[in-house]
């Protein structure tokens, strides 16, 4: 998991998105599932699921925008969202839970 540890998130044209701070695994097989995504010092850290997100060698390429990241729940704790907070931050990012 520490593979996406302290690396840059971008969008598909190269925009910066933010920092990956933390990488949460699936509670059942701990494979990463979740990363946590800091968008700057006042924008908070954000969770992107790690299946919207392509590793490019040297960069973490999303298939969203820094806006859509934006807009998606913050991160209160650094573990797995669970039951109907997993379930709308998938269908915020267009993925079938």
């Amino acid at each position: 998991m520490s593979d996406f540890m302290e690396r840059m998130l971008v969008d598909r044209t190269g925009q910066e998105i933010g920092t990956v701070d933390d990488v949460i695994g699936d509670p059942f097989d701990l494979q990463p599932e979740w990363l946590v995504v800091k968008l700057g010092r006042f924008a908070g850290e954000h969770l992107v699921p790690v299946a919207v997100v392509e590793d490019q060698g040297d960069r973490l390429v999303a298939r969203t925008d820094k806006e859509h990241v934006k807009s998606s729940p913050k991160v209160k704790q650094h573990t797995a969202p669970m039951g109907s907070e997993r379930d709308a931050v998938y269908r915020h990012y267009g993925i079938a839970s």
